[in-house]
């Protein structure tokens, strides 16, 4: 789950593609993935609880990113499966998708970077 975030954090669509289960590559292309990557900047990431008990495995997380000048909480419960050896992501559900609060120029950026929202995510 954390190597997923910080993908889509770095803009690394090639290895989120890898990491979807393989019935779910064939529905995606490389483009759908780098469209949701590109109109967000994807700061913060929040394990709330992680299961391999079930099969599929889950982990329910909270994934914060800006798009314009909105700061989002998306929460979603996603379902992984062990292909190869490797834990790939099959699906999920969204429980909360929702904007936390407007950022203003002046405001401090909320990727805790120190500087001014202007000068830092808000290009």
């Amino acid at each position: 789950m954390r190597a997923r975030f910080s993908a889509y954090a770095t803009g690394y669509a090639q290895y989120i593609l890898k990491t979807y289960a393989n019935e779910k590559q064939q529905e995606l292309t490389l483009t759908d993935i780098e469209e949701g990557i590109d109109e967000n900047t994807w700061i913060k990431l929040s394990i709330h609880h992680a299961s391999e008990l079930f099969h599929p495995a889950t982990v329910e997380f909270s994934a914060f990113y800006i798009h314009k000048s909105g700061l989002f909480e998306m929460r979603e419960i996603s379902r992984f499966i062990k292909e190869d050896e490797q834990w790939r992501y099959l699906n999920g559900d969204i429980v909360k998708h929702e904007e936390i609060s407007k950022i203003k120029r002046n405001d401090s950026c909320p990727c805790n970077s120190g500087k001014k929202f202007k000068k830092c995510c808000s290009n």
